[in-house]
């Protein structure tokens, strides 16, 4: 996700505090979503990262991961009537839509609670 570039990173961080919980207030969220995390930054460590060597995080202020059943559930929600006339208005205003991705991915369990093995 990429922060709207009208807002300064102090403001962008507060997105925690206001629009997830907006966002949990859609009627069809409790139902649909499995799982819903919001990943921030943090400057220190990648800086410590980056001079170890790692590229540095692209063009990203942070990061939503959703965690869906199916894509029709997905689609259900990202359809809804909430999302769309309360929440995007409202991600307009934090992010910069146009240079915001969205990638559909599968999770591949390798070490989960202190056990290796896979999905």
């Amino acid at each position: 996700m990429k922060r709207n570039p009208a807002l300064s990173k102090e403001e962008f961080d507060n997105w925690s505090e206001t629009h997830g919980p907006l966002f949990m207030r859609n009627p069809v969220a409790p139902k649909l979503l499995v799982k819903y995390t919001q990943t921030h930054l943090d400057e220190t460590g990648n800086q410590q990262f980056a001079a170890a060597g790692f590229t540095p995080p692209s063009d990203c202020d942070g990061v939503v991961n959703f965690w869906f059943r199916s894509l029709e559930d997905a689609h259900e929600l990202l359809d809804s009537q909430y999302y769309r006339e309360v929440v995007v208005p409202d991600e307009e205003k934090m992010m910069d839509r146009s240079k915001t991705r969205l990638v559909v991915c599968r999770d591949e369990d390798h070490f989960v609670g202190g056990e290796a093995g896979s999905s």
